[in-house]
């Protein structure tokens, strides 16, 4: 039981391959290759990995991005893994979504970047006394306040 279980999760999680390939003076650019094992098409499929970095190279605020084999940059987040004493960014975890054909490869890069690309539709969270409505632009969730035990107050589908 325990055995199918992770093979469920393995084929469920792409496999990501990086290397870091930055030169003095260079702009750093890390490729990675994420592939889909089981020839199942894959719809904004998550997609997560740590990317080592060059010691002293970016400081813990700098932004990241994520370019396709199109050009075209993806939204995606990259928060801080491992920061050295002098502030300095070591370790980056790296997350977006992208879709994957049936047992294909897709090609990205990691950049350095002065800003990211934000989502579509980004969600709009509003906070009142008495509850959190968060709107997905497909779907608007409310969070009672006062009804501890309840999960959403109330759920509306858009449209």
């Amino acid at each position: 039981m325990m055995k199918n279980c992770f093979i469920r999760m393995t084929w469920a999680t792409p496999i990501v391959l990086a290397s870091v390939l930055a030169a003095q003076g260079e702009a750093l650019q890390v490729p990675m290759a994420v592939a889909e094992p089981i020839g199942l098409a894959r719809k904004a499929e998550p997609i997560s990995g740590g990317i080592p970095l060059p010691k002293g190279m970016f400081q813990k605020g700098q932004a990241f991005a994520i370019f396709g084999a199109d050009g075209r940059e993806r939204p995606s987040q990259a928060l801080p893994l491992v920061v050295d004493r002098d502030g300095s960014l070591r370790w980056v975890l790296v997350d977006f979504q992208d879709d994957l054909a049936a047992s294909a490869t897709n090609r990205y890069v990691l950049k350095a970047v002065a800003r990211t690309a934000r989502p579509a539709r980004p969600l709009k969270v509003t906070d009142r006394a008495g509850a959190v409505t968060v709107d997905t632009g497909a779907i608007r969730l409310t969070i009672s306040r006062t009804q501890p035990f309840s999960l959403f107050s109330s759920v509306e589908r858009a449209g």
